[in-house]
């Protein structure tokens, strides 16, 4: 607990836990002259910060050609994410916003994943029935998960699958030692978080840590719709006018063994300085 160089994570709710943590660690280091906690840094990975923001997505998925202009018009004019968000978090979803999400999930498809629209997908017999069959909640996060083990090959998550039920692998892992008769499977399902705190203005938050000479990297997978880096864009220069903070370098592209990066983990980054704050986009 001495030390905490960076916090980072890359869930829709890391825009809230990882600023209101450090700003705890703040407020410790304040009231507290015990052994001190060196915070010196956090990164936010696809940041809810603001629903006003944050969430707006139908121009991007407009833009990469994912929803048709009539679609992308509806949500404009009828019920836009933002919309969406508030009235999810009061279990209280209206019609005009039940009918858009309806007309964005049937342009989306049973097969992508808004959190990587270009993911490709395993048409292993073995996947195929398995996300056929689950509800659609359960199956976007099941793919979430199966994305951090497809890698190139989107085949990956079966071929994992069948090796950690072989029954000499799990034996060899001590797994499975009361011989369940279920098979291992990869977690599946939403995480339970406090519903009526999604829709709280980080913001502020973020701007009173820069203050305290926090640095915050904020970054985006340029291939997610669930917060597109267009929006976390926005927000970074809102900071930045707010606090008079001026880049102290121009945009630049990240690169992966040599080759030019717009994965899932990539994107364009900006870094703004002033005397105490600094912060990275």
């Amino acid at each position: 607990m001495d030390k905490f160089n960076l916090f980072s994570d890359k869930k829709l709710n890391v825009g809230h836990y990882i600023p209101q943590l450090a700003d705890l660690i703040l407020d410790y280091k304040k009231r507290f002259s015990g052994r001190p906690i060196k915070l010196k840094a956090i990164a936010l990975g696809n940041p809810l910060l603001d629903p006003d923001i944050s969430v707006i997505n139908a121009e991007f998925l407009w833009s990469h050609g994912v929803i048709s202009d009539e679609t992308l018009l509806l949500s404009k004019t009828v019920c836009n994410a933002s919309r969406h968000l508030k009235e999810s978090i009061h279990q209280n979803l209206s019609k005009e916003c039940i009918h858009v999400l309806n007309k964005l999930e049937e342009a989306m498809g049973s097969y992508t994943d808004p959190g990587d629209l270009i993911l490709p997908i395993c048409l292993s017999p073995t996947l195929l029935g398995q996300t056929f069959y689950q509800g659609t909640h359960n199956r976007l996060h099941w793919k979430l998960a199966m994305s951090s083990a497809v890698a190139t090959d989107p085949c990956r998550g079966d071929e994992i699958r069948q090796y950690l039920n072989t029954p000499k692998v799990q034996e060899a892992l001590h797994a499975n030692t009361t011989h369940l008769s279920s098979v291992w499977e990869f977690c599946r399902g939403h995480l339970s978080y406090q519903r009526e705190t999604i829709g709280i203005n980080i913001i502020p938050l973020l701007s009173k840590l820069l203050k305290s000479s926090i640095l915050v990297l904020l970054f985006n997978g340029d291939q997610d719709s669930k917060i597109p880096l267009t929006q976390t864009r926005i927000i970074a220069n809102m900071l930045a006018k707010e606090l008079k903070l001026v880049p102290v370098g121009s945009y630049a592209l990240w690169y992966d063994k040599k080759q030019a990066c717009f994965a899932k983990s990539c994107l364009l980054f900006k870094v703004f300085s002033s005397i105490n704050s600094r912060f990275m986009v």
